[in-house]
């Protein structure tokens, strides 16, 4: 059914139909025919994709930087439950020594008439005081020996306590300082993921290059063949010749083939990253020429790498070695600790010492990237000067339409190799900015 047909139902049924049929036609019209039309043809229109957004998206869809978020939360619920467990535990404590009376004045005032009393009423009275005092003081005796029982099994059980609380707060220790390295891991693995996303999306802007360059190639040595073989009739060439020149036209082929296998994987693989469908059709933005500058080295290299991920985590674990080192209760745990903490510096300053070794080797790499940057580009404009005086000899008939196109070919290699260079040092660009955020990754 073409387009018009369509259009021409629904003019049919606003022009013909009379009340709700014409309501209820119209309507399916448009759900069952117009609309799946509108729909496919949307489907069709290609995603444009731009280097930014690629890089944010594809860190929100990482699942790798989901598991240290989650990872981060088990640790944060691990660390509350202690932290309650401690809190709950309380020291128990003992009620103040209470002995029984042992003095006749305590027990005289137990007998308000006593003075009032006959002389035999009071030696009855006395010998009962004396009675109780004298079961009294004996009770006490026991009551003391078992006051002094339960004092010590009191401070053994407040030392395990102590001791448990000690145990938990240096668990809670642990559990933040393994909090903080999972939220560096998560920033590393970020930066990582920005990495390689930012890699691959410059890697097909430099297929398309190599690509669109092969295609030209290729179609030259195509009408290069011919011309061999025309020479090759009238016998002004030889068949070796030809030969040659059919193996250099298959072999560009066999290169544009590699080529175009491989930008296939990489587009498929940011597919995945990003979660778009197989099915959409993207275009790859250009990178903007505002995005380019050239990289300096820093002023201060030693405040750049103390920002590095790997040195973050060697400091967290020196911190935790000095916080172990001062929750030690006897000396030889002390010692331990100490040496765990001089083990710990030794790994920080030497961690420090290669990365001030790798920023300084890869920041001359960088250099020299940009010298070959610029030697790529001088090639070019050279080339693309000379374009106009190709054209004026071709023109003039000072040279043949095929030397021609062989030198036109050349600037279009030119600016090939120009724009590699191009896009490789704007990968190196991602990489030295990525250093101030801390992925600094040693090899």
């Amino acid at each position: 059914m073409s387009f018009g047909t369509p259009l021409f139902l629904l003019r049919y049924c606003l022009v013909r139909g009379e009340g709700m049929s014409k309501v209820k036609l119209c309507f399916f019209i448009f759900i069952f025919v117009l609309f799946p039309m509108h729909v496919k043809a949307s489907e069709v229109s290609p995603r444009q994709l731009a280097l930014n957004d690629v890089l944010d998206e594809g860190v929100k869809q990482s699942n790798d930087v989901l598991v240290y978020t989650y990872k981060w939360a088990m640790l944060n619920a691990q660390k509350e439950a202690v932290r309650e467990s401690l809190n709950e535990l309380k020291e128990p404590t003992l009620e103040p020594l209470k002995l029984l009376p042992t003095t006749r004045e305590y027990f005289l005032t137990l007998y308000p008439n006593y003075e009032q009393a006959s002389e035999e009423e009071k030696q009855v009275i006395d010998q009962q005081i004396a009675i109780q005092i004298a079961i009294n003081q004996s009770l006490n005796i026991i009551i003391q020996q078992n006051y002094q029982a339960s004092q010590e099994q009191l401070k053994a059980l407040q030392k395990d306590i102590q001791e448990k609380k000690k145990q938990l707060a240096s668990l809670i220790k642990e559990l933040e300082s393994s909090q903080n390295v999972t939220k560096i891991d998560e920033q590393e693995a970020k930066e990582f993921v920005r990495y390689q996303l930012a890699k691959n999306y410059i890697s097909i802007l430099s297929y398309d290059e190599q690509i669109a360059y092969l295609q030209k190639e290729i179609q030259f040595l195509a009408e290069d063949v011919k011309r061999v073989e025309a020479m090759v009739k009238i016998g002004e060439a030889s068949k070796d010749e030809l030969r040659k020149k059919q193996r250099e036209w298959k072999n560009r082929k066999q290169e544009l083939e590699a080529v175009q296998k491989e930008r296939v994987m990489l587009e498929f693989q940011l597919k995945v990253d990003l979660n778009i469908p197989m099915t959409q059709q993207v275009m790859f933005q250009p990178i903007p020429n505002s995005f380019f500058r050239k990289i300096e080295a820093p002023k201060d290299m030693k405040n750049l790498l103390q920002r590095s991920f790997t040195y973050l985590k060697k400091q967290e674990s020196l911190k935790l070695a000095n916080d172990k080192k001062e929750q030690a209760t006897n000396q030889i745990e002390k010692q331990q600790m100490e040496q765990y903490v001089k083990m710990a510096e030794a790994e920080l300053n030497a961690t420090a010492k290669n990365l001030e070794k790798f920023l300084a080797k890869r920041y001359n790499e960088f250099d020299r990237s940009y010298a070959k940057y610029e030697d790529a580009y001088d090639v070019y404009q050279q080339t693309l000067s000379e374009q106009d005086y190709y054209e004026k000899q071709w023109k003039i008939g000072l040279i043949s339409e095929h030397d021609y196109k062989g030198l036109i070919l050349n600037v279009d290699k030119a600016k090939r190799d120009y724009m590699l260079e191009l896009m490789l040092y704007y990968l190196l660009q991602i990489e030295e900015k990525q250093f101030y955020n801390g992925y600094i990754p040693l090899p």
